[in-house]
């Protein structure tokens, strides 16, 4: 037992160390701005107000001077230090109580910067740390007469645990449970006497479970502790509880969910007998701090002593108030670290320990926090599944070591006789379901007839899909975290397809944070995260991007089987699996990658990666965040960029302007058609861009057809009609310079020259010369004309494309025939494109143009000044007095007359 209380105590150590080096290494190394950026540091922060806070802790309110704070990641409970220099050595530090947009709120100790301006950085947690080391230390300390003893011994395998026969049937209170999470429930309250486990794996209605386990201990006159890893977790509880027992909530008011804050310490507080007690004794220590100020001697001691008894009458007070409540609650509830709080120790001492202690989540809690909340009770009952994720560990030799291996796991190993397994899960499909039960359960887990065949109303494949990368060469990159460039392609592809099929609760989950910030530049309307992040959550629709692809067939983070069963299990119609099945399913690959591969190219919908539009995302944005959120080692290479050739580029944009073009022919042909049929009424010109719309607008015009725009966009349907007059969906077709230019924006973006010609239009006369705009990434000033072509004469269209590309292969400056195929600089005055030599506009003649340019862009920058009419009277007085002053000083400093000589 001591040995591995021991044992436990050196790894705890060994984490909190790496915790502390990686805070203070990021601290030290990373640049104020860096840190800022990264929402761990808030600078030049003022004192707003200091005020006693609960158990006679000072509550500091900082904000900007002026502006709202920006953006962080700062939040309730989190520890923080306070300087106005040194960020490495804080003056104070404190923990955060209350966040809002424009002000944080911290507990401290003491607060020495009221004065000055300061700043605020993230700290690591000690609390949490000494709570825990403390926590094995009471374990070790742990006398025979304590009513912790026994439990303690079972947990630590001395003694093994007493499970009796059950001397009578549990009441069960929700006749909604199954028979199977009824027997657990009547397992753990009645055969139980010292541990009982309920193993619930995805799905199953672990938490429902433990709803009824806490109303049948309190059904039998129970005290009940209830605790959790998350905070999450525990609001989870209590909004199941809402209404149904008494409760308190323990914890940071900010971070409990917003509708439950009603059972907060906090809140119940200010309504026990004590609270109007409390709220004169803060009234008379906010009138002394305020007659303290700027006062000293034997007046300002004398004050001093009556704060501090003050101060001590209102902790007690506040100790009274807290019996009040906890006495009048049935159920408390908190985090297993909250749990250490010295008023919920002494009340535990008070009662002699709570009648049972239930920890939800217990496999996802270091074993060192369970012992928190085990140490205040007599009896414990666990829930969970460590087949899903451990607590997360930063320190690779704590992990070793055996720091995450949780005491439920330990217990489940050891004595597996204490434990019950929910086998009826109400979330997944049965396809999603079985491959997760085969690996990780034994087969014994079952899906609802409620949830076995459900699948999606409006989309086709599931509710399995595989898109198997495998040779496609989508190779992963980075270095501190790992991405998939092309995988992000494929994502945003089907997350596209299922918003357009009316599916919204989506989400995109993903081993990495490289990828999951690459996708979020990508995707919107969808949730995205880490499948961490994501455990406990279900959606719908889950996609899951697994990264990993190369030829070392390393698969990282995948090792873990616990994750790979979080992210499949998170999905309740459909899962989308994007992978290389060579690289995760691959023979040095962990076995249960490879039967997950090998069960998805047998049951599920096969996508050829090659079918997406792979290419759309931009690889820069990728090099960026490489090396602001990633930092390369010099041995890292950049990835070559795939270029195409200019004649690559030209011939592919040639296929698409030929298919375009005959497309809007048949486009034109239908609607004249249509003007010819008696019987049709309506017609939809589907999917037009800037320069369609245009073409199918003019024909509409000449055939005195009614028409309407459709769409949001740069791609729109026109709505054609013969008689009707639209209703108020419809949105009157409009073709201003705004769209025109937008649509030559989209075909200069595609490499395109346009020659708008239209040889069915009204008549001109045969020597007109037709001036040809070349269309250009800034709007021009003049039109440059390239070739006078009278109106009627047949021409090759590639040919005189030739002509224009052979144009401006040269630099325009006369005397100058450099080639500029690649460098090249165009003038937005006169169009022409020049080389570097020549690129500047004073250079080939154009200077008076970029001079008057400039001088225009200027008076829009100058501010024009203001004046109210009292500053002007207020400057106009303080002139006449320097005047007076300068007067009187002249007339002080005159030389007096110097008397005359004889």
């Amino acid at each position: 037992m001591e040995k591995h209380l021991r044992h436990q105590l050196e790894l705890l150590q060994t984490e909190h160390k790496a915790e502390e080096e990686e805070n203070y290494t990021h601290r030290t190394k990373c640049s104020h701005k860096v840190l800022e950026n990264e929402g761990v540091l808030i600078k030049k922060l003022t004192c707003k107000g200091v005020k006693a806070g609960l158990f006679g802790r000072l509550l500091v309110k900082l904000a900007k001077p002026f502006g709202k704070l920006p953006t962080n990641k700062f939040g309730a409970g989190d520890v923080v230090g306070i300087f106005s220099s040194d960020i490495t050595d804080p003056e104070d530090e404190g923990i955060v109580y209350k966040i809002s947009s424009d002000h944080i709120i911290i507990a401290c100790d003491s607060f020495s910067l009221q004065e000055v301006s300061c700043s605020i950085v993230m700290l690591a947690n000690e609390v949490t740390f000494q709570k825990q080391r403390k926590a094995i230390e009471n374990v070790l300390a742990l006398k025979t007469e304590s009513h912790a003893y026994n439990l303690s011994q079972v947990l630590l395998g001395e003694s093994a645990p007493r499970i009796k026969q059950p001397d009578n049937i549990v009441q069960i209170i929700n006749q909604d449970l199954n028979q199977i999470q009824q027997n657990a429930v009547q397992f753990v309250m009645n055969e139980c006497l010292d541990v009982g486990i309920i193993h619930g794996p995805p799905g199953t209605g672990k938490t429902t479970t433990v709803i009824e386990v806490i109303l049948q201990a309190v059904s039998k006159g129970l005290k009940v502790l209830a605790t959790a890893s998350s905070n999450i977790a525990v609001d989870n509880l209590v909004e199941k509880l809402d209404g149904k027992t008494s409760i308190c909530r323990i914890g940071h008011p900010a971070r409990m969910i917003p509708h439950i804050s009603k059972y907060s310490l906090d809140n119940l507080l200010k309504l026990s007998d004590q609270a109007s007690l409390n709220d004169d004794i803060n009234r008379e220590i906010m009138q002394i701090n305020r007659q303290l100020q700027g006062l000293k001697g034997i007046a300002a001691r004398e004050l001093k002593r009556h704060l501090r008894s003050l101060e001590k009458e209102k902790k007690m007070r506040s100790n009274k108030g807290i019996d009040e409540v906890f006495s009048k609650s049935n159920v408390i509830l908190t985090t297993n670290i909250s749990a250490g709080h010295k008023f919920l120790q002494k009340f535990a001492e008070k009662i002699k320990g709570f009648d049972l202690v239930i920890i939800d989540e217990a496999a996802q809690a270091l074993e060192a926090s369970c012992w928190i909340p085990i140490l205040l009770g007599k009896k414990l009952i666990m829930a969970g599944d460590h087949n899903q994720l451990p607590p997360t560990i930063k320190s690779e030799k704590a992990v070793k070591g055996g720091l995450d291996v949780t005491l439920m796991a330990r217990i489940c190993r050891i004595n597996s006789e204490t434990t019950r397994m929910l086998e009826l899960q109400y979330r997944m499909h049965r396809l999603i379901m079985t491959w997760s039960s085969q690996e990780f359960y034994n087969g014994r887990l079952q899906a609802d007839p409620s949830v076995a065949e459900h699948r999606l109303a409006n989309y086709e494949p599931g509710p399995l899909v595989f898109v198997d990368t495998n040779g496609a060469g989508f190779n992963d990159a980075g270095s501190a975290s790992k991405y998939n460039l092309k995988e992000v392609d494929i994502v945003r592809d089907l997350v596209q397809e299922l918003l357009e099929a009316g599916e919204k609760d989506i989400a995109v989950i993903t081993p990495y944070n490289a990828q999951v910030e690459l996708l979020k530049n990508y995707i919107q309307n969808v949730e995205i995260s880490t499948v961490d992040g994501f455990q406990g959550r279900e959606k719908d629709v889950v996609i899951m991007s697994l990264v990993r692809s190369n030829n070392k067939k390393d698969v990282g983070f995948l090792k873990d089987f616990r994750r790979m069963n979080v992210a499949i299990t998170r999905a309740r119609k459909l899962v989308c699996l994007v992978g290389d099945s060579d690289t995760v399913g691959n023979s040095k690959s962990p076995e249960f990658l490879q039967r997950m591969c090998q069960y998805f190219n047998a049951n599920a919908e096969l996508r050829n990666p090659n079918l997406f539009n792979i290419g759309a995302t931009n690889p820069i944005i990728v090099e960026d965040f490489e090396e602001e959120k990633m930092p390369k080692k010099k041995s890292d290479k950049k990835p070559k960029k795939n270029v195409k050739s200019q004649a690559q580029q030209f011939k592919e944009w040639h296929e698409a302007k030929i298919q375009s073009k005959n497309d809007l022919n048949q486009i034109l042909e239908e609607v004249k058609s249509f003007k010819q049929n008696k019987n049709a009424e309506e017609y939809m010109a589907r999917d037009l861009n800037g320069f369609e719309r245009k073409q199918v607008h003019d024909l509409c015009e000449k055939l005195k057809l009614f028409h309407y725009s459709r769409g949001s966009g740069k791609i729109k349907s026109i709505l054609i009609m013969k008689n009707e007059i639209p209703d108020d969906n419809h949105e009157f077709e409009r073709f201003e310079d705004e769209e025109l230019e937008e649509s030559e924006e989209n075909e200069e973006e595609k490499g395109e020259k346009q020659i708008n010609t239209n040889k069915e239009e009204e008549k001109k006369e045969e020597d007109k010369v037709v001036d040809i705009k070349i269309i250009t990434k800034e709007k021009p000033q003049k039109n440059k004309l390239i070739k006078a072509v009278p109106e009627g004469e047949n021409i090759d269209e590639m040919e005189f494309l030739d002509q224009l590309i052979n144009q401006n292969k040269y630099c325009n400056y006369k005397g100058c025939n450099k080639p500029i195929v690649n460098l090249m600089q165009t003038c937005k005055f006169c169009r022409g494109v020049f080389c570097f030599s020549h690129g500047v506009a004073e250079v080939h003649g154009c200077g008076d143009a970029a001079h008057q340019s400039a001088r225009e862009g200027l008076k829009d920058t100058i501010p024009k000044p203001h004046y109210s009419s009292s500053s002007h009277l207020q400057k106009e007085e303080l002139k006449r007095r320097l005047n007076d002053k300068i007067t009187k000083l002249q007339e002080k400093q005159k030389p007096k007359n110097k008397k005359k000589k004889k």
